[in-house]
């Protein structure tokens, strides 16, 4: 093979190697996402069980004769249902966290199998729909598809935010440095 065709030559074993490393952090994503699923469920059931108590005790204590103890037990109960609270909030934050990264990698897989419906975002799309380019930058954009459906913008881009958004377009539609070309 010459120097030539070994520059254009694509591995896709590369390729097939990295889907399949997406793939399996993707299964285990949601492997311990159903796990803290289930840690939420838990704390949740004992959210719902310690708030009825604490309501129950305190209702108790005010029309019976009870004594104050059970208006005592009530607030001791609301007490243990704001620590159940706050223990479960690294949790919800987690799965938060499991989220956005499981997206990554979601979007990793799509790149690679060239899913177009699942790059081409509803909320990108709509936010690229916003980008303001100069009428030549524009042309230039709608005539090589850089920032249509299925364009090299949705097939690169990994922003998140509008001002992400707006730079990778100009960079894609704007005019190439001569001298940064050539390196």
């Amino acid at each position: 093979m010459s120097v030539d065709e070994s520059s254009t030559h694509t591995d896709l074993g590369d390729a097939t190697a990295a889907l399949e490393r997406y793939q399996s952090q993707v299964a285990s994503i949601d492997a311990e996402r159903a796990r803290l699923k289930a840690i939420d469920g838990r704390f949740g059931t004992v959210r719902v069980v310690l708030f009825f108590l604490a309501i129950t005790a305190w209702l108790f204590g005010y029309f019976s004769d009870v004594g104050s103890w059970i208006s005592i037990t009530g607030w001791v109960l609301l007490g243990a249902f704001i620590v159940v609270v706050v223990a479960n909030e690294p949790v919800r934050d987690k799965l938060d966290d499991l989220h956005r990264i499981r997206a990554v990698f979601q979007r990793l897989v799509s790149r690679l199998n060239r899913d177009w419906n699942k790059l081409a975002t509803k909320r990108l799309t709509e936010q690229l729909a916003t980008v303001t380019l100069a009428e030549d930058q524009r042309d230039v954009a709608d005539d090589l598809d850089l920032l249509g459906h299925t364009s090299l913008f949705h097939f690169v881009s990994m922003t998140a935010t509008a001002p992400g958004i707006r730079t990778l377009a100009s960079w894609l539609a704007g005019t190439a440095d001569a001298g940064t070309a050539t390196e």
